[in-house]
């Protein structure tokens, strides 16, 4: 069972509704979280990779509080969804860095929250909650991501030596595809297939 929530629009009443009721009926069914049109948090909004990953986890927060459950929506147990329809992408921390670092740079647990990425005195990667560096989930998630959309804007894609397009010469959607492809190889038809409200950005689905 799964709820959609604008980025942007956050937990309106309609989405209150569609958790209380989804969380209430589930019986043994995992209810997932799907936050959709991030495009909007990075083209529109301008937010930097930092601000939006507090916007995401504020939105998330005010989602597990509406259910009174600390953190039943959590990113790294795979039961939230983050997505953009607009462009035709989406992916859990799990599958993102599946895609993105197949050497697997660190366990999806440690990809969210406040944990933060540093280079350790034998320059090795290590993970630690104590602050200093970048969070792990803007640096390997969210920075690429942003990457992804500032190569467009700037009216070529394509990395590592790949295929450039210009972006002028395609629609926006079809750029953000075409990039997704070229530099990261994702199957970007793959969409949830979900009921969306168009009005509240709820949506509910099975």
């Amino acid at each position: 069972v799964v709820v959609c929530v604008d980025a942007v629009e956050g937990v309106v009443m309609a989405v209150e509704d569609a958790l209380l009721d989804l969380v209430a009926d589930q019986g043994n069914k995992r209810v997932i979280l799907i936050i959709n049109k991030i495009d909007r948090l990075v083209l529109e909004c301008k937010l930097t990779p930092t601000d939006c990953y507090f916007k995401l986890k504020h939105l998330i927060d005010s989602c597990n509080t509406v259910i009174a459950r600390q953190d039943y929506f959590n990113p790294t147990t795979g039961n939230v969804v983050f997505a953009s329809t607009q462009h035709r992408w989406m992916f859990t921390v799990e599958s993102f860095m599946a895609r993105m670092y197949p050497s697997v740079v660190f366990p999806s647990e440690y990809m969210f929250g406040d944990v933060y990425s540093r280079v350790d005195d034998n320059g090795q990667l290590e993970v630690s909650s104590v602050p200093g560096g970048k969070r792990t989930f803007v640096e390997y998630i969210l920075e690429p991501l942003y990457k992804l959309y500032t190569a467009s804007l700037g009216g070529s894609i394509g990395f590592n030596g790949k295929q450039k397009v210009r972006s002028k010469e395609m629609k926006w959607s079809a750029v953000v595809r075409r990039a997704l492809t070229n530099s990261i190889g994702w199957d970007c038809d793959f969409i949830f297939d979900c009921n969306t409200d168009a009005d509240t950005g709820t949506s509910t689905g099975t």
